[in-house]
């Protein structure tokens, strides 16, 4: 039977510990490890795990004595699994009892496969429930990091093939090798995780209003051009870094040389290089986008002012 570490990193995170915790223990596969790494927290986080860790042999606590924050405590976790594959826990959210057991049948060969999850909240705060499944696609990916890590099961070899780069989320560093290096991702279609929404989650973001209105199309591009007046530094940066990191793959299939044309232009201070990267986009428009865009005038329109309208993801 193949061995499953799950890693779990909190930082008060008390209130709802306990039923993720729960969620885990009572998985139908057997958990080989389950590693909780404290950032600091100052509530009861840690005398909470230490309860389960008391009826658990099979539990492991570390405790950060300086925070590193939300991508830095991941990666040094994930570093002190030891099974041979590797499932990524928030604090607060709430799996299916059969997640780990569909993933491990899902993953198959290839490096690293996801699932779908959905939001869920006891506060009274607006959620936006998107049932599609993600373009998961290099080309997508290079973007944002459209596949959450709470959401992914991946062999520990991927952990030796992350870039040394403290700057991106974790998330994003995991499923970017894993296009990279495996060259296919995995997608098990049913959700498997009730992903809680709250104003004190670190991931929290009031979603958007969608809906196609004249007044919110304004405010939709006033509010994505003074992003990429504040953000088009960190874009830049971002993609620089990138672009640096998959330039050290040596074999080039298709994906990636568009990815890496892509990034470089995208990463170059210049207004013909932005003219190039728009053009670009527009080819490229149905594997940027999160999903397929029915529209393909809209399409269109988006895609020329993709690297104008990607710059929110770049907030510091």
């Amino acid at each position: 039977m193949k061995t499953v570490s799950v890693v779990m990193c909190t930082y008060n995170g008390a209130k709802y510990l306990r039923e993720q915790l729960d969620s885990i223990l009572n998985q139908t596969y057997p958990i080989y490890e389950l590693i909780v790494q404290d950032d600091c927290s100052t509530d009861e986080t840690v005398d909470i795990v230490k309860e389960y860790f008391l009826k658990y042999d099979f539990i492991k606590i570390h405790q950060n004595t300086q925070q590193k924050g939300i991508t830095q405590n991941f990666i040094s976790a994930i570093h002190l699994a030891k099974g041979e594959y590797i499932a990524i826990s928030d604090q607060d959210d709430i799996w299916d009892l059969e997640k780990i057991e569909k993933q491990i049948k899902c993953i198959d060969n290839n490096l690293l496969c996801f699932s779908l999850s959905s939001p869920f909240t006891n506060e009274n705060i607006p959620l936006n429930i998107d049932r599609r499944v993600p373009n998961y696609g290099l080309e997508r990916l290079i973007f944002y990091p459209v596949i959450p890590g709470h959401a992914m099961l991946f062999k520990k070899e991927l952990v030796n093939l992350l870039p040394e780069e403290k700057n991106w989320s974790y998330d994003a560093q995991l499923a970017i090798a894993a296009n990279i290096y495996g060259g296919k991702l995995s997608v098990c279609k049913e959700f498997m995780t009730k992903h809680r929404r709250h104003i004190k989650a670190a991931s929290y973001v009031k979603p958007d209003n969608n809906r196609r209105t004249i007044n919110n199309i304004i405010s939709y591009m006033w509010t994505s051009i003074i992003q990429y007046r504040n953000n088009y530094p960190n874009m830049q940066r971002y993609m620089n870094a990138v672009h640096q990191y998959m330039e050290k793959y040596p074999i080039r299939p298709d994906n990636l040389k568009t990815a890496l044309q892509l990034s470089k232009l995208l990463g170059t201070n210049s207004f013909f290089a932005q003219v190039k990267a728009s053009l670009l986009c527009i080819k490229l428009r149905n594997k940027i986008f999160y999903a397929s865009e029915k529209s393909t005038c809209i399409a269109i329109i988006r895609a020329a002012l993709w690297p104008i309208l990607c710059c929110k993801y770049y907030k510091k």
